[in-house]
């Protein structure tokens, strides 16, 4: 049963065998360390996907339920990752991670001692701390599909003049990896550390590739997932981002988006319930409105984001390479082309 499901991944992944590699690479396996010919796509994700036909992945299914402490700490860093500019009171934490007082002060205190955090001598507020910084290096090092991720997001905004920048999915979350701003320091929507809810249409250029049960689940935490209308509309946009290979968001003109609302809470005092309004803000996306169905060549299109997947043959985990921060509207014929340019960045990658 658990290879049917995988095999129907698989057979998801069809849609973006259009988009061909000219040379033939090198793919070197996460389990023998051998090296295996490739020449498209599908071939890139085929071998991540039997990985977890064998079972490498099966210790994610296994996971027992986290400690206490160890879920709260974790909240804890995250906020203060989410706002690295700003520094928290006791209150401001406790508030904004759900933790009581006096077992968020009993936490932070055990941070500070280990150097992941900092705390104020006279003003008792809290921020990210040195252990971090090298904590940081270490994983860059351990992860090096990251790097090389990097190495080619740098390279495709001296190309284009476009920030660019890399995240990934962490359980019901994403997160931005890293941001490269362009010259003039506008940013492709989200900076390194933040987070933002996997509720759709939100998430959409990950869940495009994932297990069937998973897009259901995604589906589901809409607030009008009975909605046929919705639901239908949702796969429709999984669909075509499987085909194109690329996501296309579009920017809503008549409010803002979730890059401003974290702008203006880690400015004001919002920060302690930036993620409740974060939550709030993607219940009233328009579906529909997310992902044009069609690209027409000579019209023009207020992009917000063009987003293509990585997925890490060691692990199975997706990220996303993104392109933003545009100047102006752009042509359908523009957009084809910077996804298409994206999506070939992303199988270079994913090749090495």
């Amino acid at each position: 049963m658990e290879q049917a499901v995988e095999h129907q991944r698989l057979r998801m992944l069809h849609g973006i065998i259009d988009i061909r590699v000219g040379s033939v690479g090198q793919f070197r396996h996460p389990r023998t360390s051998s090296r295996s010919n490739i020449c498209n796509v599908e071939c890139v994700y085929a071998m991540v996907i039997a990985d977890d036909v064998c079972g490498v992945n099966d210790w994610r299914h296994s996971l027992s339920r986290p400690a206490l402490a160890a879920l709260r700490g974790t909240r804890i860093l995250d906020l203060l990752a989410s706002f690295p500019e700003r520094r928290f009171t006791l209150t401001e934490v406790a508030r904004a991670t759900g933790v009581n007082p006096a077992s968020c002060l009993a936490i932070l205190g055990e941070l500070v001692q280990r150097g992941h955090l900092c705390r104020h001598i006279s003003r008792k507020t809290y921020w990210l701390g040195p252990a971090l910084i090298a904590a940081g290096t270490a994983a860059t090092i351990a992860n090096p599909i990251v790097a090389r991720a990097r190495t080619v997001a740098e390279r495709l905004r001296g190309e284009l003049g476009l920030p660019t920048l890399l995240s990934t999915r962490v359980g019901d979350e994403i997160v931005c990896v890293f941001s490269l701003p362009d010259d003039a320091g506008r940013t492709a929507g989200l900076r390194a550390g933040e987070r933002v809810p996997l509720v759709p249409p939100v998430g959409a250029s990950f869940m495009a590739w994932v297990a069937p049960d998973e897009v259901e689940a995604w589906i589901a935490l809409r607030p009008d997932d009975g909605a046929g209308p919705v639901v239908r509309q949702l796969r429709e946009t999984l669909a075509l981002t499987r085909t194109r290979g690329f996501h296309v968001t579009l920017r809503r003109p008549e409010a803002e988006d979730i890059a401003s609302i974290l702008a203006r809470a880690a400015s004001g005092d919002l920060a302690p319930d930036f993620y409740r309004q974060v939550v709030a803000f993607v219940a009233t996306l328009d579906v529909e409105a997310s992902q044009p169905d069609m690209l027409d060549a000579d019209a023009m299109y207020d992009t917000q984001l063009i987003a293509s997947p990585i997925i890490d043959p060691e692990t199975s985990g997706i990220y996303n390479l993104c392109l933003g921060g545009f100047p102006g509207p752009l042509a359908g014929t523009e957009i084809a082309r910077l996804g298409q340019r994206l999506t070939a960045s992303c199988v270079e990658i994913m090749k090495h």
